[in-house]
């Protein structure tokens, strides 16, 4: 059996929630891009998002219809058995079962429905002792963890020692406020040395954050394992638009062309996906 890493050449197709609450909707999207992985012989994973949504949001708020992110968490809400049909579905494409957990009971629920790659943003969670011993626990049945950290807050990397003694598996740098890119919001100083350290720490380095493909040729020299987009391979450059495929092509190509020298870094791509 070949020793490969589950990054070697991945592209990482982001559900979320593009399923609406509605699994039906879910599985077509997952049947059809898994057509499109089986069809073009490419390695891919397909992320969902975990939320214990009857205690993700305060009961005080409930009702709060009117606000976007309330509304959203709750008209997309899936149960548990639904979630696991979900998974199902993508493990029978040959895709990589990746989700990012918003709640302690949610990574409880990756661990149940053997999800292979878990993505969780860094908070003050990670200071704690009990969160961390948790979360090495997941190491030790071969889940890869990884933690991302928002280049447009306050940045600890000294936190990165603290995730390879815990097994995670790598970290990425991205951005909350989807209206700049990464380059915008933190210096290249910044972003090399976010690379640097992981390497330093035998993590993988992922960086994104409103990316286009003029970035690639300069976050290349950073060495990161892979670089990310959404807007940037969607229709007219909007990140809740649907993929275009000129796009996807064009970024697929121009890492494939930086992959073919082997004295640089190898990329690999992270996608949006959308119905």
């Amino acid at each position: 059996m070949i020793n490969r890493d589950i990054f070697d050449e991945l592209f990482v197709l982001e559900l979320a929630n593009n399923h609406w609450g509605d699994l039906q909707r879910g599985l077509r999207i997952v049947r059809e891009f898994g057509t499109v992985v089986r069809y073009n012989n490419v390695r891919a994973a397909i992320k969902l998002q975990f939320r214990d949504v009857d205690n993700f949001i305060h009961k005080d708020f409930l009702d709060q219809a009117n606000i976007r992110y309330i509304k959203k968490t709750l008209d997309t809400k899936l149960s548990r058995e639904e979630l696991a049909a979900l998974v199902e579905a993508i493990r029978r494409t040959g895709c990589i079962r990746m989700a990012t957990p918003f709640d302690e009971k949610s990574v409880d629920l990756c661990v149940e429905l053997g999800i292979d790659i878990i993505k969780i943003a860094v908070s003050k969670l990670f200071y704690d002792e009990g969160f961390v011993l948790e979360m090495a626990k997941l190491s030790i049945v071969n889940i890869k963890i990884v933690a991302v950290f928002f280049a447009d807050t306050t940045l600890d990397f000294g936190l990165l020692a603290m995730l390879q003694k815990a097994g995670f598996y790598g970290a990425m740098l991205d951005t909350q406020n989807k209206q700049k890119n990464l380059l915008e919001v933190q210096t290249k100083r910044t972003l090399r040395l976010f690379t640097q350290l992981c390497h330093q720490y035998n993590l993988k380095s992922g960086l994104a954050g409103s990316l286009r493909p003029q970035h690639i040729e300069l976050l290349a020299k950073y060495n990161p394992t892979y670089i990310g987009f959404r807007g940037g391979v969607c229709e007219n450059l909007v990140r809740n638009s649907t993929l275009s495929s000129s796009k996807v092509i064009e970024i697929r190509n121009m890492l494939h062309q930086n992959n073919k020298n082997k004295e640089k870094p190898q990329l690999i791509l992270q996608l949006a996906l959308h119905s």
